[in-house]
């Protein structure tokens, strides 16, 4: 898979909730692989937000990305936390 192939793929929870947009791709250099995806959110009031949602939470990559933990979005760190 080509980690451009990644990018404004969906994202989807495992429950099937629209969570946003693969927006970038973080890279560990030195390990050579994925460590966190950047995704943009649509919030309920209509502003836009980047967060970051660990590599490992990911279920599968097709068509669309899965997370397999639930996430919620945080105002403070723009970080999906485990829910």
């Amino acid at each position: 898979m080509k980690l451009t192939s990644l990018l404004g793929k969906k994202v989807y929870s495992i429950m099937g909730k629209y969570i946003g947009n693969v927006a970038d791709v973080v890279i560990d250099l030195k390990k050579k692989r994925i460590t966190k995806i950047d995704v943009d959110v649509k919030l309920p009031s209509g502003e836009e937000q980047r967060i970051v949602i660990p590599y490992h939470w990911l279920s599968a990559i097709e068509d669309i990305v899965l997370v397999k933990k639930g996430v919620y979005i945080t105002d403070e760190k723009n970080i999906a936390e485990e829910h």
